[in-house]
């Protein structure tokens, strides 16, 4: 599953993860993301399509991420950035995308 806020077919994270069956493979295209929901599909991969470009997940007043799952599931993040919004989260898509 590609997620692209401009071009779609998924505009969020959180729309590619709840539309996602369990095992899949979601691709972030660059940019700042928010996960505001519980992670409970197991399996999931989240991870930058390019190699190349920044991607984040950004805490917005919480937790970055919440996984909530079974014993024995998991969920793997691959090549993303965790980040609570403020100046060093400004500071860093700044530099990234000059």
């Amino acid at each position: 599953m590609k997620v692209d806020p401009v071009h779609g077919p998924y505009y969020s994270l959180e729309e590619a993860i709840s539309k996602a069956k369990e095992f899949t493979t979601i691709y972030l295209t660059e940019g700042a993301y928010t996960c505001k929901y519980p992670i409970t599909k197991n399996g999931l991969i989240i991870e930058k399509r390019d190699k190349d470009k920044d991607v984040f997940i950004l805490g917005t007043g919480g937790p970055v991420v919440t996984i909530a799952l079974e014993e024995h599931h998991f969920v793997v993040f691959k090549k993303i950035i965790f980040m609570h919004t403020g100046e060093n989260f400004k500071l860093k898509f700044k530099e990234s995308a000059t």
